[in-house]
C-alpha cells in the first residue's frame, strides 16, 4: 500500500464529501 500524497487525500475527502452531501438531498428529496 503506497502512501497517499496531500492533493490525493484532499480528493478523496472532497468526493466523500459531496458524495455524502449528494445523498444528503437526494434522501431530503425523496422524503
Amino acid at each position: 500500500m503506497r502512501t497517499l500524497s496531500t492533493r490525493e487525500v484532499y480528493q478523496q475527502l472532497r468526493d466523500a464529501a459531496m458524495g455524502t452531501r449528494s445523498l444528503r438531498l437526494i434522501g431530503e428529496a425523496s422524503d
